[in-house]
């Protein structure tokens, strides 16, 4: 699959959409007196067309500024021009200012008849075509939770008092002719006051918390799911990959979706690449099919290629971007 050509046809239609400017001029719409002029003074030699001509001349003339065919940048300023292959950017910065300066490698192209909005669109369309190092997928700057939970009926000691003689080990009666105090020891605790907690889920005082928290993927609350899901995907077992698909099948709440997809990515089950790519071409918020695809960016699983080629055309702009850092990371050679 031509990547490099999907990549180009997706960030073409983007600045075409996005453009505001009077100076960046999108093939076929490029006059053709600017288009030789840019043509000539750029360097630009081949048969490979202008499809993008940034005029940064006084009077529009089209004789300096930057142009982009498919195969390469170029540019051209005052004391000098240069170019590069799209496939050999590397580094984008820029600094929006009264000079507008656009890094690119160890090249510096100065631009000054744009504001930041203006050329804006120009700078995304090259990080979309080049081979950038994507973004980094976010990282949660939280703790693993602990797989252990204090028991609720013992209060994480173990053990409860007896109930027959209230903890003392010992219980008395009075005879029932003399009325004379009798003290035995407790059949119950043999003597301890202590009994083993009663919860079979207790283990000396803790409770293992996953099998709890996926209870709690079935509660009334939409709260305590959410919840019960953000911590799941934190936990790093796998038990819980199935109920998480399930959550995010099934239940109704945005916000419970929302965190599912993000839960699952972390956990890197593959088992969960299929319903990620129905959250990512299906669900009706933008928020969770974005995540959908920054979660199938994490499992790096190409079956989801297809899916996030369909993502780039999403109605979403964000969603659009999670797609393409997703397979420009997938598909990086």
């Amino acid at each position: 699959m031509d990547f490099k050509n999907i990549f180009f046809k997706y960030s073409l239609e983007k600045l075409k959409q996005n453009n505001i400017s009077d100076r960046v001029y999108v093939s076929p719409l490029i006059p053709e007196k600017k288009l030789k002029n840019a043509t000539s003074c750029m360097g630009i030699t081949g048969d490979n067309p202008i499809l993008i001509l940034i005029d940064d001349t006084l009077f529009k003339s089209g004789k300096g500024g930057a142009c982009v065919t498919s195969e390469a940048l170029y540019w051209k300023q005052p004391m000098e021009r240069g170019s590069i292959k799209l496939n050999d950017i590397k580094q984008l910065e820029t600094k929006f200012g009264v000079k507008n300066v656009i890094r690119v490698n160890e090249y510096i192209i100065e631009l000054y008849y744009f504001n930041e909005n203006e050329l804006q669109p120009f700078i995304d369309f090259l990080s979309g075509v080049s081979w950038l190092e994507p973004a980094p997928v976010t990282i949660l700057n939280k703790k693993v939770p602990d797989k252990y939970g204090r028991c609720g009926k013992c209060r994480g000691r173990g053990r409860i008092k007896c109930n027959k003689c209230k903890g003392n080990g010992r219980y008395v009666y009075h005879d029932w002719q003399t009325d004379a105090p009798i003290e035995e020891i407790c059949d119950e605790c043999g003597g301890g006051g202590l009994l083993d907690c009663p919860n079979p889920a207790c283990e000396e005082g803790k409770i293992e918390r996953v099998p709890q928290l996926i209870s709690t993927l079935n509660s009334p609350r939409i709260s305590d799911r959410a919840s019960a899901v953000e911590i799941l995907g934190l936990m790093e077992d796998t038990r819980a990959v199935e109920p998480l698909i399930q959550a995010l099948s099934e239940d109704k709440a945005i916000e419970v979706r929302r965190d599912a997809v993000e839960a699952l990515g972390l956990l890197g089950d593959n088992r969960a690449v299929e319903p990620l790519i129905q959250a990512l071409l299906e669900d009706e918020y933008a928020v969770v099919r974005g995540r959908a695809a920054e979660a199938l960016d994490r499992l790096g699983d190409k079956r989801a290629t297809e899916a996030l080629i369909q993502a780039l055309d999403d109605s979403d702009p964000w969603v659009s971007k999670m797609a393409i850092c997703a397979l420009k990371r997938m598909h990086r050679g």
